[in-house]
C-alpha cells in the first residue's frame, strides 16, 4: 500500500502516516479510515500525526479539495501535523494553499522538518511543555 498509517511511538502519541513511492488521494482517504479505530483504543489525549513524505514520488492532481476534506473530516483527538522530508513543491502548495483557504488552514497546526529526528524531537518538546 503507497499509504500507511501506524503508530510512530510505543506510548500511542504519535501516528505516522506514510507515503511510499506513487501515490493516490484515494490511498490516503484509505489510510485516514483507520485513524478512529486506531485512536479510540488509545489513551484520550491529543494524538499527533507525523507525515513522512520522504519516499513519495508525486503529488496527485486534487491538493486542495482534498487537503480541504481531510482537515474538515479530521478527528478531534488530532493535534499537530509534523511533515518529514517535503519538497519545495509540496511546501509551496501547503503556502498556497492556507492562502487561498486560510479559514480551514487555520483549523490544522502544520510544521516541516527534514527528518523523522526532527519530527519526534519537535513533538517531544510540545508536549514537555
Amino acid at each position: 500500500m503507497p499509504v500507511t498509517l501506524q503508530w510512530d511511538t510505543p506510548e500511542n502519541a504519535a501516528l505516522r502516516l506514510e507515503f511510499q513511492g506513487q501515490w493516490t488521494w484515494q490511498d490516503v482517504h484509505q489510510s485516514l479510515l483507520e485513524l478512529p479505530h486506531m485512536v479510540k483504543n488509545a489513551a484520550p489525549f491529543t494524538i499527533h500525526v507525523i507525515v513522512d513524505l520522504r519516499s513519495m514520488e508525486n503529488i496527485p492532481l486534487g491538493t486542495f479539495k482534498n487537503l480541504q476534506q481531510i482537515i474538515r473530516n479530521r478527528h478531534q483527538q488530532v493535534g499537530i501535523a509534523v511533515i518529514v522530508g517535503a519538497n519545495p513543491f509540496a511546501i509551496s502548495l501547503w503556502n498556497a494553499f492556507v492562502k487561498i483557504h486560510p479559514v480551514d488552514a487555520s483549523q490544522q497546526s502544520v510544521h516541516f522538518v527534514p527528518s523523522l529526528k526532527y519530527a519526534r524531537e519537535f513533538l517531544h518538546s510540545c508536549v514537555s511543555s
